[in-house]
């Protein structure tokens, strides 16, 4: 197998297209290895062998995992083998108790009939092997057998807390001196056991210590000491040992490493997305034949891409500095409290505000906690606000209700948004009601650029409710936290985990140079409401045309004057332009210049308000563009898209009533489009910020508009520039 040196430097990232491509592969060829006769997966029918079940156990888990309904016909064969079959393996048993806790309720019984097993099935000190009441233990079995009890208590089934106590004095004290665990105690530490250690920490904070207020310090302390082993010596491609070795089993391992980074939220060992790796050796390893012909490499494999894509809807901000995880489950408990709810599953994660703004953006909301003042470096300051600039949204939350901390967030807010004060949010806003209506007893301040919110600050422990509250979803916070997911989901539409912005895809010269105008009406507040849009549309067009693309600021005072081929004028609320201004634009519409007036979010009056001073004094209403106009059909310059076809956000659909059709207006110079204006969001759509409060177009049909408007100023120029003198 060729894997090994595949995910290295020279190796190009996996793509979210990959991923599903691969995932469709694997499943494919799981379902041509049923066994149609015995209705199961298993290598041999041979009911009294210790393991029988296990693979067919997880191959239904893996097939779950990836969103395979139930009722399919192999599923359901095998689901009924499973139900009436008598395992005897720890593995096999445990396995099949992930089955029925992905299943619905009329499967309990079945749950709690395996859960009983595994309890009555360890050493007597929370310690398993390949059999029941064993004498001697490994660590793999035990994680399994802990691993379904685990699933057992999220359904309600509970274990006894004296069993935790046992596995947790075990796990203390098996921990190696090098931070890792091995496969029994006292042997070397390698990478799946030590993810399996990993593993069995968070289960125990869950099931132990969900309600102290502070996490236990040997536990922590612990959980510090496995993860940076992992740090040290994770290798996507080989299950390390600590002397270097490969201990093998690299799917199983590679699943192993999803579990504890998913439980713990971590998204980067060492320097690497552990699931951007992992992902790039399974895309490489996997092949007609699944995984080498191997169903259990390839039900792993499989588990690790599904369940791994799952989208990424928060960040729990990791500062060096601050005692940022005192709860180390709130944003994860909170996070299955969403999954439930919702029916679909959703990712968390920690990441330091060291990441760049584009890391951060890998989920839309990212959640800060603590007690304390917040303090951060100036390059973490430029992180965060980056983040927020690209159409991220900061949720502060107060630990301990701690004053300190809101004060500072919100010195931090005057800083970096001085044109914007932080204001409570009004009863109306979708903080409130997006998915249910909660009375706004809460006071929530925020900070917003009239399209879209930056900051929100809470003045209540939210995080202590999350870590703690013996039924999720019985306070407010709960409620309001439900609702600003399904704010900035679009109502669960998020991307898979690998979905990014557009980056700059191709090292090669650019074939042309463009320099567009970014207007502002206040000369003294050339800043822009989202400052990103432009930096992403550079990438696009140069992807799309070869062409090098500049922005430069201009106040519409001076667009009289202005050489630029396409200036674009966005704002939110109505503004009524003075004569000054007007006559600057109609001279500079005139004069061959294209000017693009749009509403931000399109919620507000602005591109409406201008709309109407612009026909009084053109003495011409706009006109939709034509279905035939190049800028909408896009086939008379290179890189054009046909958008005779568009897709817009589906609360922009049940507002206007429209389907497909594009709404760019445009008034008329002769026959040139000389100034385009929509009242639906473009920007935020070029940003891939979903929100419920948006309306206009879906990010890609945002991104192909303002390709071709870009591109038909380009043919534009470039016609002029070539024109015979006359």
């Amino acid at each position: 197998m060729a894997c090994p040196a595949a995910w290295g430097a020279d190796a190009p990232p996996v793509t979210d297209r990959q991923v599903v491509e691969t995932i469709d592969r694997l499943k494919t060829w799981l379902y041509s290895r049923f066994d149609e006769t015995h209705g199961h997966w298993e290598p041999r029918s041979d009911p009294n062998s210790s393991n029988f079940g296990g693979v067919t156990a997880l191959v239904v888990t893996a097939l779950l995992t990836a969103g395979e309904p139930p009722q399919v016909r192999p599923l359901a064969r095998a689901i009924d083998f499973l139900s009436k079959a008598k395992l005897d393996g720890t593995y096999e048993v445990a396995v099949r108790a992930h089955v029925w806790a992905s299943l619905p309720n009329r499967y309990r019984s079945l749950l709690e009939r395996d859960a009983l097993w595994l309890l009555e099935a360890h050493d007597g000190r929370g310690r398993y092997r390949y059999t029941p009441r064993p004498s001697t233990y490994d660590h793999s079995a035990t994680q399994y057998a802990l691993l379904g009890l685990w699933e057992a208590s999220k359904r309600g089934i509970a274990t006894p807390d004296p069993f935790w106590a046992q596995v947790e004095r075990h796990f203390l004290d098996a921990q190696n001196p090098d931070g890792g665990w091995g496969y029994q105690t006292g042997s070397q530490s390698k990478a799946s056991m030590t993810a399996a250690g990993l593993t069995v920490m968070h289960i125990l904070l869950q099931q132990r210590h969900r309600k102290q207020t502070r996490a236990p310090e040997p536990i922590m302390a612990a959980l510090g000491r496995g993860m940076s082993w992992l740090h040290r010596r994770f290798d996507p491609s080989r299950n390390v040992t600590a002397d270097g070795k490969d201990a093998h089993h690299l799917f199983y391992y590679l699943y192993s490493i999803e579990r504890v980074g998913l439980a713990s939220g971590v998204r980067f060992l060492g320097d690497r997305d552990w699931y951007e790796v992992g992902a790039r050796v399974i895309f490489d390893s996997a092949g007609s034949n699944g995984i080498s012909g191997n169903v259990a490499d390839t039900a792993f494999a499989l588990m690790f891409l599904a369940r791994g894509r799952v989208p990424t809807w928060a960040t729990k901000l990791v500062s060096p500095t601050e005692p940022w995880n005192r709860r180390p489950h709130d944003v994860g408990r909170l996070t299955a409290y969403l999954s439930d709810m919702g029916e679909t599953e959703l990712n968390w994660q920690a990441m330091s505000a060291d990441r760049s703004a584009d890391q951060l953006l890998s989920a839309p909301v990212a959640i800060v906690i603590a007690d304390r003042e917040l303090k951060l470096t100036e390059q973490q300051e430029r992180n965060v606000k980056g983040f927020l600039d690209r159409g991220g949204l900061l949720l502060a939350i107060p630990a301990n209700v701690s004053t300190r901390f809101g004060r500072s967030v919100r010195e931090l807010a005057r800083r970096w948004y001085p044109r914007w004060p932080m204001r409570r949010l009004d009863p109306s806003h979708p903080l409130f009601h997006a998915r249910g209506r909660v009375r706004a007893a809460s006071r929530v301040h925020g900070v917003s650029n009239g399209a879209r919110d930056l900051i929100l600050l809470v003045d209540e422990d939210w995080s202590m409710s999350f870590q703690a509250d013996p039924k999720p979803g019985a306070r407010a916070a709960w409620a309001l936290a439900a609702n600003l997911y399904t704010m900035v989901s679009e109502h669960g539409h998020l991307a898979g985990r690998l979905a990014a912005l557009p980056t700059r895809g191709r090292a090669v010269a650019a074939r042309d140079r463009l320099t567009l105008g970014r207007a502002h009406i206040d000369p003294g507040a050339p800043n822009p409401i989202e400052p990103a849009v432009w930096s992403v549309m550079s990438h696009i067009i140069f992807n799309r045309s070869g062409i090098d693309l500049e922005v430069a600021d201009v106040a519409v005072a001076d667009l009289g004057d202005c050489a630029y081929p396409l200036v674009h004028l966005a704002g939110t609320e109505a503004v009524e332009l003075d004569e000054p201004h007007l006559a600057a634009l109609e001279r500079y519409a005139r004069g061959g210049g294209t000017l693009l007036v749009e509403t931000v979010g399109g919620q507000g009056a602005f591109a409406l308000r201008i709309e109407k001073q612009l026909r009084k004094r053109f003495e011409s209403a706009a006109v939709i563009l034509s279905g035939r106009s190049p800028i909408i059909r896009g086939e008379t310059f290179e890189g054009g898209h046909d958008n005779r076809r568009v897709d817009y956000r589906w609360q922009t659909r049940t507002r206007l009533g429209v389907m497909h059709r594009h709404r760019i207006g445009a008034f008329l110079i002769e026959t040139r489009p000389a100034i385009l204006v929509s009242h639906e969001d473009l920007s935020l759509g070029i940003l891939g910020v979903l929100r419920t409060d948006v309306h206009g177009y879906r990010p890609e049909s945002a991104r192909r508009l303002m390709t071709n408007i870009v591109l038909a100023s380009h043919d534009a120029t470039t016609v002029q520039a070539t024109a015979p003198a006359e």
